[in-house]
Parts: C-alpha cells; structure tokens; sequence
C-alpha cells in the first residue's frame, strides 16, 4: 500500500447547487491530521477539468474517471502539481460518445474504466 490516499472531485454538495469542483485531495497516511493534506485543483490546468466520478491508483500515477465532460485524468504521484497532469479529451480527439466512467480500476499494468 502506498503513501497516500487519494480524493476524487466530484461536486460540493446540494448547498451548491451540486456544483462540480476539481479539487483533488491526497492524505499521507502516516500524517493522517489536516497538516497532512496536499491539494490540487484541477480547474487550474483547464476549467472544465471538474466532476469525477471515482480514481485509482497503480503507485506511479492516479487515474480519474470523467462525469460526463470525457476528460480522462492522469497524475504523476511524485509530481502533484499542474505540472504533473496529464489529459485525454476522449470527446474531441477519440470518439463523441464518451463521456460517462465510472469506478476505474488498475491492475497488472492497466486501467479499466467501466
């Protein structure tokens, strides 16, 4: 198991009109206190990076899962900055369709998205 836990953004909850953030959390788990919290907020690197619904990690990177936009997300974990994101727009540059994933899993070497 690593050293950190991941938060995936989803949206603020029904006081905010379920608006959809990008924040994405991350705890070290032997500092598991508010002091051991790190952020990153996706909007930064693009405005419409925001709403996902589930990540994964495999140790090297975290994976996140788009809620309807098809912006696949991928950090680098040694490197969670803005720097350190990676993007697939899967609407515009793969197939229009693709939009909804959920629930990411990585295993032996690979990401699968349901």
């Amino acid at each position: 198991m690593g050293t950190w836990l991941y938060y995936v953004p989803y949206h603020k909850g029904s006081g905010d009109g379920y608006a959809y953030h990008g924040y994405v959390a991350r705890v070290n788990r032997s500092d598991f206190t508010s002091s051991g919290i790190e952020y990153l907020n996706l909007a930064d690197v693009a405005a419409d990076l925001i709403g996902y619904w589930g990540g994964c990690s495999d140790g090297t990177y975290v994976y996140l899962s788009p809620d309807g936009h098809g912006h696949l997300v991928r950090i680098a974990a040694d490197d969670f900055t803005s720097n350190g994101v990676t993007v697939i727009d899967l609407v515009n540059d793969v197939q229009s369709g693709m939009t909804y994933f959920i629930s990411p899993v990585a295993y032996a070497g690979y990401v699968y998205y349901t």
